[in-house]
């Protein structure tokens, strides 16, 4: 999109002209009533009629310049073409300037003749044109600023736009994951337990409302996240009996935190579900929020399990959703201040993210 010049100049306009040919006319006055001894009465009236003449026959200048789109940034030579429109106001302007100035003498009995030096003409004329060229190059650069900064905002508009989408897509995503999820564990113990059935059920009502709020924030408070892991953890529990033990090592003054919506949940549940799933009896799941250096969040989830990025790459794409839903919010929420890693370290697989404490100020 062009931002061109409109046909009625906004109040910046006015205030910078005017500002512009004022100095000017100060100028022009200091120039003829102090150095050049003109009479005071009539170096001010010149400066008058000078600066009335270069501030209308600039707007008019202005209005050419709309009609003839000169001026937009994608006209490259634009200003070069404007430039013999400037030396002709300028001559133009000097020229009224020195008739009345002849006028004057022959009014005043100061002579008989009208006498035209062309020395004096272009003395004249000379600072005359530099005005209205320098007032050129500020109409331009105003122009170009303004145009600049609309596309900049337009490209900014539209990058925020697209990052909702995604996030928009990316947590829609979660609630059809939980709920099949869910579902399948319960239908696999309706028959064998029908208290822990109903138990599970109310665990996941929990987790299925908070996954609907989260279409609503780009992040929550630690606690509320904590909550729904805790929410979780009994619904893994409930199916898994005694096969783990879960224990959450957590600075409190981080409660407070703001982190995205389902992401120490989505960490828990890719834990189990890779790793505790897997184990017979003894597992190990451990969840550990700590401060790190320049006031970043490091989550960290161990559990009892091997990591295979192959397979769990498989996995994701049978579900739609897991750590790659995680990487690709951290991503437009943080940029490159935050990250996701997954490791081996002896017996354990290890999930580390790292969020900075502010979001970018697109994303904000």
């Amino acid at each position: 999109m062009i931002r061109k010049l409109t046909i009625s100049p906004g109040p910046q306009y006015w205030i910078a002209n005017l500002i512009l040919w004022g100095s000017f006319a100060v100028a022009w006055y200091f120039l003829h009533s102090i150095v050049r001894l003109t009479a005071p009465e009539l170096a001010l009236f010149n400066t008058v009629q000078v600066f009335i003449l270069c501030f209308a026959l600039s707007f008019l200048a202005r209005q050419l310049f709309y009609i003839l789109k000169l001026f937009e940034p994608k006209s490259k030579w634009a200003f070069i073409y404007s430039i013999p429109v400037f030396i002709f106001l300028g001559l133009a302007v000097a020229l009224v300037f020195r008739l009345n100035i002849a006028f004057y003498y022959i009014v005043n009995e100061h002579a008989t003749e009208i006498v035209f030096f062309l020395n004096e003409y272009i003395l004249a004329a000379i600072p005359i044109v530099a005005a209205f060229v320098i007032w050129g190059v500020t109409l331009q650069t105003a122009t170009n600023f303004s145009y600049f900064r609309k596309v900049q905002e337009d490209n900014e508009s539209i990058s925020l736009k697209l990052q909702e989408a995604q996030l928009n897509t990316l947590i829609g995503q979660l609630n059809p994951h939980f709920l099949f999820n869910g579902l399948n564990n319960i239908r696999s113990l309706i028959l064998e337990d029908a208290p822990k059935a109903r138990d599970m059920i109310t665990s996941l009502s929990e987790i299925l409302r908070y996954s609907l709020m989260s279409h609503k924030t780009k992040q929550v408070e630690l606690q509320d996240e904590l909550d729904v892991v805790e929410a979780y953890i009994e619904l893994a529990r409930i199916q898994y009996e005694n096969r783990f033990i879960f224990s959450m090592d957590l600075d409190s003054s981080l409660v407070s935190r703001r982190i995205p919506p389902m992401s120490i949940q989505l960490l828990i549940e890719n834990a189990v579900k890779h790793g505790i799933d897997r184990v017979v009896d003894n597992g190990i799941l451990e969840l550990s929020i700590q401060k790190i250096q320049d006031d970043k969040l490091l989550i960290q989830v161990k559990n009892s399990g091997e990591y295979n990025p192959d397979k769990t790459r498989a996995n994701q794409r049978n579900t739609g959703i897991g750590l790659t839903n995680i990487r690709d919010r951290i991503h437009l929420l943080y940029g490159e201040g935050a990250r996701l890693t997954v490791e081996q370290q002896g017996d354990l697989v290890v999930a580390k993210l790292v969020l900075p404490q502010r979001m970018n100020k697109e994303s904000a």
